[in-house]
């Protein structure tokens, strides 16, 4: 496999800016990897802030000493998992952009002539 299929595999599976990590490229990699982080990070704590309140019914129920119903569990459930609860979040749209850019941008500094670098971690050998 090829060093553009490599980094750009590495962009797309592991995290965004991981390929032109991998490529030696730090400087451009960390400029694509912090804010994919970033809005991650928001995306998945915005979910779990949402999470929260859809189950606040059952929790209070909970903390009261009743157990909640099988059927309230799979309602809710149902509910989160089709969206009812979970609103799709303009973070969403911004994680898959940087995931997409990412990854191609790897691809295309895959494309590049290895530079010639005494020590150069983490590229292979050609």
């Amino acid at each position: 496999m090829n060093r553009q299929i490599q980094a750009a595999l590495r962009s797309a599976l592991v995290c965004p800016g991981y390929g032109q990590w991998w490529l030696g490229r730090r400087g451009r990699g960390a400029a694509i990897m912090i804010p994919t982080l970033i809005v991650a990070i928001y995306f998945i704590s915005d979910i779990m802030e949402q999470i929260m309140a859809a189950t606040l019914p059952l929790q209070e129920r909970m903390m009261e000493g009743q157990i909640p119903d099988l059927a309230d569990i799979v309602r809710l459930s149902h509910e989160i998992v089709a969206g009812q609860a979970l609103s799709i979040n303009p973070s969403l749209y911004l994680l898959i952009v940087l995931w997409v850019a990412g990854t191609v941008d790897a691809w295309l500094v895959g494309r590049q002539p290895p530079a010639v670098q005494a020590g150069q971690a983490g590229a292979p050998e050609d």
